[in-house]
């Protein structure tokens, strides 16, 4: 008896038709490219997965969530930077409500994602919060 009889097999396939790269510097080039979401009326999650020169291999909207909540399992933002290769990510999301400080559940979800990152050797690079046009920075505030 074969195991490819009784278990199939996960091929995984990354595949980019990008011919120019986004490279991100600072927080303020992911502002640049993500400020749109700051008009949603929903909390949108966000995770740029990044190379190790800091180009943009791929961004993945985790979660769509409420006016005031964006859930986040820290399972569904490693399972595709594993998947692309990322060795740094930028966690960012929008507050509807325009006020970018950090809830006290923003801050149990950085931490969450830190922890799970460090098991995976990949880094967390900021968390960026968006909204009323401006944006917080984890990094610019020295809390990564």
């Amino acid at each position: 008896m074969e195991a490819n009889q009784f278990i199939r097999e996960v091929e995984t396939v990354f595949k980019t038709n990008v011919e120019k790269k986004v490279r991100v510097k600072c927080s303020k080039d992911t502002y640049k490219l993500f400020r749109d979401i700051e008009n949603s009326t929903q909390e949108k999650l966000v995770v740029l997965h990044l190379d190790v020169d800091n180009d943009v291999l791929c961004f993945q909207v985790v979660h769509i969530g409420t006016i005031n909540e964006a859930f986040c399992n820290p399972a569904d933002i490693f399972r595709t930077a594993l998947l692309t290769g990322a060795v740094s990510l930028i966690v960012l999301h929008n507050h509807p409500s325009g006020n970018i400080d950090p809830s006290e559940s923003d801050k149990e979800m950085f931490n969450a994602i830190k922890g799970a990152a460090r098991l995976f050797g990949i880094k967390i690079l900021d968390l960026i919060i968006i909204g009323n046009n401006k944006y917080y920075s984890a990094a610019d505030e020295g809390e990564v």
